[in-house]
């Protein structure tokens, strides 16, 4: 009976230990997001900053190409909102799978340690 349960907290810690890898892969994949996902935000950002709507509106010599250059410009910043919303919601998801990760690793650890 000891040497089954033994065998089944084996096959357990080994399932855990791959669903650990799995959520540490997972874990830099959204890393990776999320740093990729700030640059954008950053870069968005700057390039609406550089020159402001006035400046840019008062150089343009006809009212279509304004026209556009609104329209473009609330695009990018719609779209640096939504980057930002996507950047926080990546993030929040990032560190719940990182906090299940620590618990994993946790109870692999807590296992090992009542096999010895």
């Amino acid at each position: 009976a000891l040497s089954s349960e033994n065998e089944d907290a084996a096959a357990n810690l080994h399932l855990r230990s791959q669903e650990g890898v799995r959520l540490t892969q997972e874990l830099a994949d959204a890393r990776q997001d999320v740093q990729r996902y700030v640059a954008e935000v950053k870069s968005a950002w700057q390039r609406s900053q550089e020159a402001p709507l006035a400046e840019l509106l008062s150089l343009m010599e006809d009212e279509e190409e304004a026209m556009a250059m609104e329209v473009e410009i609330d695009e990018v910043q719609n779209a640096c909102r939504q980057l930002q919303r996507h950047c926080e919601r990546t993030h929040r998801g990032l560190e719940q799978k990182e906090a299940e990760c620590e618990r994993w690793r946790a109870r692999g650890v807590a296992l090992r340690s009542q096999k010895h």
